[in-house]
């Protein structure tokens, strides 16, 4: 047996020699089960764009197997197109020695890439670790979303009610619709993040009718502020919402202060002509009346002169004189009444 001691260059040989199997080892035990139970797309590449290494995900949706990608270039598998555009962020990652992420479609599909620069003892990046996730139901649910957004946003500014979502913990308006801002008369900024109590239901502070007295409030009417110190009525409803994990309060409303003035306006009416009902129907039917003084008897046995009973029962008034008969009856044998009476007659 050679006892003969190993140079210490052997020795570093052997040691290279040893750190190479077990990288060996480790890719084939450890690292390719992991590479393959990834359910991206997982790419090793060196600088010039040749595969090192795939996992199966990645063959599977470039329609071949791990063994017929391996060595060769990543343009053998996309349109020259598409190659173009990733080799230009294969080159920013290479170039800034950082992560780089992008999306792009093929096929059909979207995929959202992230590139890893894998740096080398001299500082140098030698190779790319490119990770590919398949997007596509997520981009089209979030379009739906979008859509559904959209959707609800105009369902939200084209109803004739007004709306706020306030924060149930705070008190403050989180969101309104544009028929709220018209009829307050502000601008949505100036609504947003203030307490809701600011425009609606001011004679209630502190006093909550949901939020501190656990009412539930329902086509209540309540009082709007508007802008210069106004005040309009409404019809104000409340119902409670849970988004994610966060109680809200939705309250819409309606503008009724029209109708209300509307309905005062037919009250006041009402009332005038039931007045003048009761008043015509005091100077109707049969009314005793002395046949000498002309005096009427009021259904409380008083005997009221005729001018002041009809004033007092109408709106009719009186302005005294004369008729010709008695005027003669009373004035006729008087001088300055008969001078007249030729006077007149003369002109006539």
């Amino acid at each position: 047996m050679d006892s003969k001691k190993p140079t210490y260059e052997e020795l570093e040989a052997r040691v290279a020699e040893l750190e190479k199997q077990n990288a060996c080892l480790a890719n084939d035990s450890t690292a390719r089960p992991l590479l393959d139970a990834a359910t991206e797309s997982v790419f090793l590449m060196d600088r010039d764009g040749i595969f090192i290494t795939v996992n199966k995900t990645a063959a599977a949706r470039m329609g071949t197997t791990v063994e017929e990608m391996t060595g060769k270039s990543f343009r053998e598998f996309i349109s020259p197109e598409l190659a173009s555009d990733r080799e230009e962020f294969y080159r920013k990652a290479i170039e800034g020695k950082q992560r780089v992420r992008f999306k792009d479609s093929r096929d059909g599909r979207i995929f959202d890439h992230n590139i890893a620069p894998i740096v080398n003892n001299d500082g140098d990046v030698h190779r790319l670790a490119v990770f590919a996730s398949d997007i596509t139901s997520i981009v089209e649910y979030e379009n739906e979303l979008l859509d559904n957004r959209h959707y609800l946003n105009i369902l939200f500014n084209s109803t004739l009610s007004g709306v706020f979502v306030v924060d149930a913990e705070t008190r403050r308006i989180v969101d309104v619709n544009a028929p709220a801002l018209n009829m307050i008369g502000r601008r949505k900024e100036d609504v947003v993040d203030q307490v809701c109590h600011e425009f609606v239901c001011p004679a209630e502070r502190g006093k909550c009718p949901i939020a501190d007295l656990g009412h539930v409030v329902d086509r209540s009417e309540r009082k709007l502020l508007t802008s210069g110190s106004g005040e309009r009525t409404i019809l104000k409803t409340v119902k409670t919402l849970i988004l994610r994990g966060k109680e809200y309060y939705i309250e819409s409303f309606i503008d009724i202060n029209d109708l209300k003035e509307a309905e005062k306006s037919r009250e006041t009416l009402i009332e005038e002509l039931s007045e003048a009902l009761e008043k015509v129907k005091l100077l109707s039917g049969l009314m005793p009346i002395c046949s000498k003084c002309k005096k009427i008897r009021d259904d409380r046995g008083y005997w009221n002169n005729l001018e002041a009973f009809i004033e007092k029962h109408s709106e009719a008034s009186f302005s005294h004189g004369l008729c010709p008969h008695c005027a003669e009856e009373l004035y006729g044998d008087q001088e300055w009444y008969i001078k007249g009476r030729q006077r007149r007659s003369k002109k006539s």
